[in-house]
């Protein structure tokens, strides 16, 4: 069994050492010196252990197989296949099946501020409430008074968005604008027509929440 020892200018070394059945490996050093590349008989590249990189990994022909760990940094290219765990940062272009809690963004493109994905819950409710941002919330009741008081989420940013709807002939719903503008007003407002669906999107601290 013969071994390839490389030796350091001051100290140390790096030696290659072929397995008992070693098969027939190449290793091939590229002309600028920039990456080094197993491949076994057939030209696939092979690593037995974990792969660690500091710097940017490029997949000409595409990567296929399973990532576990974390990812810090950017990644450019399709993905298919399932994503479990957290995304820090911004995602571009089209997802599905795409989920997250009640009172988190979850976006696809974003356009001035505004969330491709409508609403994370769907809730509803015969009694007063505060909804979150991206909660679309239905207000039952019977008759032509329920008492209901929708509360705005408090301290929204741009391009946050709900929606209410009344589900009855009530039509004394209360918008309860929890310290934000409605319509640049600094007042509540009600929804008095029976079966109405309105959508609600905060502009900027002048205008507040305009709805649609």
């Amino acid at each position: 069994m013969s071994k390839i020892k490389l030796t350091g200018g001051t100290s140390g070394f790096t030696e290659l050492q072929a397995a008992s059945v070693a098969g027939n490996n190449t290793i091939t050093l590229p002309a600028n010196a920039s990456a080094l590349i197993a491949a076994d008989g057939s030209g696939t590249a092979q690593v037995s252990a974990g792969i660690t990189a500091v710097g940017i990994i490029t997949a000409v022909g595409g990567f296929d197989g399973d990532v576990t760990g974390n990812i810090t940094g950017n990644i450019t290219g399709d993905v298919t296949g399932d994503l479990t765990g957290n995304v820090t940062g911004n995602l571009t272009g089209n997802a599905t099946n795409l989920s997250g809690t009640p009172g988190v963004d979850v976006g696809l493109t974003t356009v001035t501020g505004l969330d491709g994905v409508a609403y994370v819950a769907i809730t509803t409710t015969a009694t007063s409430k505060t909804i979150v941002n991206r909660e679309y919330v239905t207000a039952v009741g019977v008759g032509t008074t329920a008492g209901i008081t929708i509360t705005l989420p408090a301290s929204p940013t741009v391009g946050h968005e709900v929606g209410v709807a009344i589900a009855g002939t009530f039509t004394d719903t209360v918008i309860a604008r929890n310290s934000s503008k409605i319509m640049a007003l600094d007042e509540d407002m009600t929804l008095d027509r029976a079966y109405i669906a309105v959508q609600f999107v905060y502009v900027d601290s002048t205008v507040g929440w305009r709805f649609f």
